[in-house]
């Protein structure tokens, strides 16, 4: 069964104040970052956001939020709908160092259960996961229940999770999972890629 990768990119970036998807780290958008670390390690592309990612990202795939406003929920809904008997690799837009090796053992174990779910710290990294075409059903009941906590409908489902020593095998810094959600965390993102941990 193909596993598509993902780009969950149709956020407000309320909390940043601007379009983080367009944010350039090493001369390179954080979208097209993604995308980069995604290619290796799955079968095809995918942007669930707005039309204008299409020119923001040539070549791949766009397709609008069927839930928009509703949070990362309806995004993955979106994805599943959109690739009909595929598996889904969704990750945020946000996250710089995406780990392409640590990906394409996501994907692999995507024949494993619904959910490939790695957990960090005792959190399950729920923008940083496998979605299988037997999620939607239960994520679509629940949407229209108004609930759009993303792991509300996992005891619906077969959900594997990745523990941090198998994490650690790939990433032995979990730095996959960081993220820039604020402008201080996306300073400090381009401080190390300087070289420079005091920023």
């Amino acid at each position: 069964m193909p596993v598509v990768g993902v780009v969950l990119a149709g956020g407000r970036s309320a909390r940043f104040g601007r379009d983080k998807a367009l944010l350039e780290l090493g001369g390179q958008t954080l979208l097209l970052r993604t995308l980069a670390a995604l290619r290796p390690a799955t079968d095809s592309l995918l942007i669930v956001g707005p039309p204008e990612r299409a020119r923001q990202a040539p070549g791949v795939a766009v397709v609008k939020d069927v839930w928009p406003g509703i949070g990362p929920l309806g995004g993955i809904a979106t994805a599943l709908r959109a690739r009909p008997g595929s598996h889904v690799l969704a990750v945020a837009v946000d996250m710089p160092f995406l780990n392409t090796t640590l990906l394409g053992q996501l994907a692999a174990f995507a024949t494993q259960a619904d959910v490939v779910l790695p957990v960090v710290a005792g959190r399950g990294q729920q923008l940083h996961a496998v979605y299988g075409p037997g999620c939607l059903p239960p994520i679509e009941a629940q949407i229209a229940a108004g609930d759009y906590k993303i792991d509300r409908f996992f005891p619906q489902v077969r959900v594997r999770r990745v523990e941090e020593a198998e994490l650690r095998a790939f990433d032995p810094g979990l730095r996959s999972f960081d993220n820039v959600n604020t402008p201080e965390l996306w300073q400090a993102a381009l401080a190390e890629l300087r070289g420079d941990p005091h920023g």
